[in-house]
This record gives structure tokens, sequence and C-alpha cells, in this order.
């Protein structure tokens, strides 16, 4: 089963392949197996589409969005428009310290 439809593929390779060479990062909620799987099928299309081009950085962001979380918490200048609802996230525990899933 693919996780990324070979139209959205394209459409991001596109625009890689045109705007020079970018990083291109993968995650979920952990980086476990939906990330891996999009980055996989990703660079499969990408050395289709675009043999030549070895240019583009393709990585998986280690520990997900919780793990980013954690480290670099929810009021980090690198974090816009967080809906925490959709991740999930509590805010603090019981001493106001945060915590995400269960992570301290």
């Amino acid at each position: 089963m693919k996780l990324f439809s070979s139209h959205c593929a394209d459409a991001l390779l596109c625009v890689c392949f045109q705007d020079g060479p970018p990083s291109v990062i993968f995650y979920c909620l952990r980086s476990q197996l939906k990330a891996r799987k999009c980055c996989h099928e990703f660079l499969e299309r990408l050395v289709e589409l675009y043999p030549v081009e070895k240019s583009t950085r393709v990585c998986i962001l280690k520990g997900g969005f919780v793990e980013f979380l954690c480290q670099a918490g929810p009021l980090s200048t690198l974090v816009q428009d967080l809906d925490q609802m959709y991740w999930e996230l509590d805010i603090t525990d019981e001493g106001g310290r945060p915590v995400y899933m269960g992570c301290i």
C-alpha cells in the first residue's frame, strides 16, 4: 500500500527540482512507520523522474514530532499554528512541566 499518491509525490519532486537543492523532512507522530515509508517512496520516485539529481537532501525527523516537541517545546519559534488537539498533546503535568504523550 502506497502512503504517498504519485500525483502528490510528483508535485513535490517538481518543486524540489525547479527550486534547487532543498531539504525534505518527513515526519509523523514518532517517525517509526509512515515517515519512513513515505521517505522511501519519495526517494524511489525521485530516482525514477530525475535519475541524475543528487542534491536533494531527504531526512526523517528522529523521534518524530513528539520528540521534537519534547525538546523544542510548543512555544518554540520553530513551531507555528500548533493544534494540540490534533496531536493529542497534554501541555503540562501536575508539576507544571511540559508533557507530550508521556514524554517529560
